[in-house]
């Protein structure tokens, strides 16, 4: 099966686009397609806190509790919302449908460990800006 992320199969949008708010959360979800019953969106029920002078979010899935932080994204960069679709039952292609200038990146009872791959993407980020200032 091929997976790959090649450019050609990869499409960005080419006009306005819908905006999202992006929510990472702790679980694992096979998609196999919509659900004809009920709501397709997660129902954020978020509250804000500080620990240790550290701003959290806190919000709840299926009684669990979940902490999250909350990363702004700006300038140069945007965070683009894809939609897969596979073609011939084999090949992956990605569709772009919308976009966010935000991420919430959510952990269980904790938040989300810094080897975590969006902490490691505002980290790389971080690292990008002070190479590329002038």
């Amino acid at each position: 099966m091929n997976r790959s992320l090649h450019p050609s199969n990869i499409t960005f949008a080419e006009a306005e686009t819908t905006k999202y708010e992006c929510n990472v959360l702790p679980v694992y979800s096979e998609y196999t397609g919509p659900v004809s019953e009920g709501s397709q969106f997660w129902n954020a029920q978020k509250t804000s806190c500080s620990v240790d002078g550290q701003d959290q979010l806190i919000n709840y899935m299926r009684g669990r509790r979940l902490v999250g932080k909350e990363h702004h994204f700006g300038g140069d960069y945007k965070v683009g919302v894809f939609r897969r679709e596979t073609v011939d039952g084999v090949q992956n292609t990605y569709k772009e449908v919308g976009e966010s200038s935000n991420i919430v990146n959510y952990g269980h009872e904790r938040l989300p460990d810094e080897n975590d791959a969006i902490e490691k993407l505002v980290d790389w980020m971080s690292v990008s800006k002070q190479i590329h200032e002038e």
